[in-house]
């Protein structure tokens, strides 16, 4: 099995912009509440599903604490060394109990300045390979309904999906596996 703790390519965004997407390290919390920091109030409400003006120290210690098996994070950024700036990142999280995971929460989250740049779709296609590899079956996420730009990339994943609306929310479920 891969070591994907170590992931890291250099691309392009839609509109040429170098960035780099690479596995989250122990040391990004910073990072982290940095880029949470330049985020509007609307990107907060949907990526959190509430307003919020701070991410918890639990919240960071989980994601800079992955495994890159059980639970995986991949962070989108720009620059190097201590001019690194975080744009962007997606993880899962596994929903049960069983070795390996069939389910796991999905979640992603882009600056503001970068939305509509074909991040999303990017982060998309890594995390999936990870999940695939690591056995997961089913990536699942809530989101409101009116979050079009996130539900394309759902929809544009080429996995069979499941999509289920309830009242301003819609939960999605990717099968990973056999896909």
């Amino acid at each position: 099995m891969p070591d994907f703790s170590a992931f890291s390519i250099k691309t392009k965004l839609d509109d040429g912009r170098p960035v780099t997407l690479r596995a989250v390290h122990r040391d990004d919390g910073p990072r982290i509440r940095r880029a949470f920091h330049t985020l509007g109030s609307e990107t907060i409400h949907a990526r959190f599903f509430e307003y919020r003006a701070e991410v918890t120290e639990a919240e960071l210690a989980q994601i800079t604490g992955v495994d890159f098996k059980r639970d995986a994070a991949l962070l989108v950024t720009t620059g190097a060394g201590v001019d690194e700036v975080v744009i962007g990142g997606v993880s899962y999280f596994a929903l049960d109990d069983f070795d390996p995971p069939k389910r796991a929460e999905l979640a992603f989250t882009i600056v503001d300045g970068y939305q509509g740049h074909g991040m999303g779709r990017v982060l998309m296609q890594e995390i999936i390979e990870i999940a695939r590899a690591n056995g997961i079956h089913y990536l699942e996420a809530d989101l409101f309904a009116d979050n079009i730009p996130m539900l394309h990339v759902f929809q544009h994943a080429g996995l069979p999906l499941v999509l289920l609306r309830e009242e301003d929310t819609i939960h999605i479920r990717l099968e990973v596996r056999g896909a």
